[in-house]
């Protein structure tokens, strides 16, 4: 596309490239209206910026709540049988050596906190 711009090796302005970017936006080879990097791209958010904004675009909803839906029935077949901690409220303050606080909370979860 920016081919026919390059003179003499020198490069060419950026009003001249956008020019020839809207020009050609039919062309197969324009990578405005032809590019394939949101399949190529991995997806992610960040809850830092502190804004909401959708993890997905509309064509992979259904794939989400399908994901979703069997990922939940799977949570609830865990449930244990041992209720020890039922009732109980668990806080957490502090370091937690050699583990995470998600592995600590699903722990407490099986055992009916």
């Amino acid at each position: 596309i920016l081919a026919p711009l390059i003179k003499d090796g020198n490069k060419p302005s950026s009003s001249a490239i956008t020019k020839q970017l809207l020009k050609t936006l039919p062309d197969e080879s324009n990578p405005i209206t032809n590019s394939d990097i949101y399949e190529r791209s991995d997806h992610v958010v960040s809850a830092a910026t502190g804004h909401q904004r959708s993890e997905m675009r509309s064509s992979h909803r259904q794939e989400y709540f399908e994901y979703r839906t069997k990922k939940l029935a799977e949570q609830k077949s865990l449930k244990a049988d041992n209720q020890v901690l039922c009732d109980v409220r668990v806080y957490i303050d502090g370091f937690l050596q050699d583990t995470t606080d998600i592995e600590l909370k699903r722990v407490i979860s099986l055992a009916g906190g």
